[in-house]
């Protein structure tokens, strides 16, 4: 029959409610942690909860993303927000991520510098209206620390539209258009991306 090969995968420093992530085209694991409780623990300047972490399951080990950082690395360039899940387009030069909050449910891009490595990039909010007819990716600071540990309050700054609790979001495989659930709204949204910051169109 079938086997589960069950292992546990090292990790050191605060980790906390673990919520859906995707595998992503370079064959690792990204997950997602849905709280942004707490503070900075183990004193490295970031605060601990909130953040994407990718896993390489073959050695069952936290992927380095930054030499300069001292310990276990989480993808910090994407911003700390109560993350739900995760989808990397195919050619691995856009990632989507949205928040699961009530009052700041957010939808992210992420463009990384070099394509499959989601260390460094940019990163963007969604802003739209109620009318949700037209939507436009607005920059949101993630160069220092302090950036990084601030992600909602600079997307609340930047004006992103609130989808009041972001489920899933995927990419279609028919018409490559981004699905997303809002749970409390009780709706399903879809979209197109035209790349209104100039850069990585559909």
């Amino acid at each position: 029959g079938n086997v589960f090969n069950a292992g546990v995968i090292s990790q050191t420093g605060t980790v906390s409610r673990f919520c859906s992530g995707t595998v992503t085209p370079n064959n690792t694991i990204m997950v997602s942690e849905e709280d942004v409780s707490g503070a900075d623990d183990n004193a490295d300047g970031y605060t601990d909860r909130g953040w994407i972490i990718e896993i390489n399951p073959v050695t069952r080990t936290v992927m380095e993303s930054d030499a300069g950082h001292a310990g276990v690395d989480k993808l910090w360039a994407i911003g700390r927000s109560s993350r739900e899940n995760v989808v990397i387009r195919s050619d691995n030069a856009v990632l989507y991520t949205g928040a699961d909050m009530s009052t700041t449910g957010y939808l992210y891009k992420f463009i990384p510098t070099v394509a499959g490595n989601f260390s460094a990039g940019s990163l963007y909010v969604l802003q739209t209206t109620a009318a949700l007819g037209n939507g436009t990716w607005v920059p949101v600071a993630n160069a220092t620390t302090a950036n990084r540990n601030n992600t909602v309050t600079l997307s609340t700054s930047a004006g992103a539209y609130n989808f009041n609790g972001i489920e899933d979001v995927e990419i279609s495989p028919i018409d490559g258009k981004i699905y997303f659930a809002a749970k409390s709204e009780g709706k399903i949204y879809r979209f197109t991306d035209n790349g209104t910051i100039g850069q990585a169109n559909d």
